[in-house]
């Protein structure tokens, strides 16, 4: 009995842990964002945002959390990277709305934010 006490212990321990490393992750690229700026290559967006990777119940989280890419009509090429600016409540699974995406046309920054994509998706960029 006891061992099943210390086993379930340190398995709140590990998740209490999980969830923090999700939260610094979330911090640091909140603090992170701050230091963009249009026009910037993608390579530097990489290098500031960094591709750390926090632990949770679910499994690992990247960073980027998520990318998609889509041309336009004139064929300009996007990226949309998603970073995860906020962190997730207990026991749910983290969506894309507690992320913010950096949108690079042709490899370059041009935005980030909801506005931003918007704007991208619509063609006004």
């Amino acid at each position: 009995m006891k061992k099943l006490g210390v086993a379930l212990l340190v398995s709140l321990l590990l998740l209490a842990c999980a969830g923090g490393s999700l939260s610094e992750l979330a911090h640091e690229n909140q603090s992170s964002i701050f230091k963009l700026t249009v026009g910037m290559p993608k390579a530097a967006v990489i290098d500031l945002m960094g591709t750390k990777s926090a632990s949770t119940s679910d499994g690992l989280v990247a960073n980027p959390f998520r990318s998609e890419t889509f041309q336009d009509k004139a064929g300009a090429q996007y990226e949309i990277l998603y970073y995860v600016t906020e962190r997730n409540r207990r026991f749910q699974p983290l969506r894309l709305s507690q992320t913010t995406p950096l949108i690079l046309k042709n490899g370059v920054l041009i935005g980030w934010g909801a506005d931003s994509l918007r704007q991208a998706r619509s063609g006004d960029r």
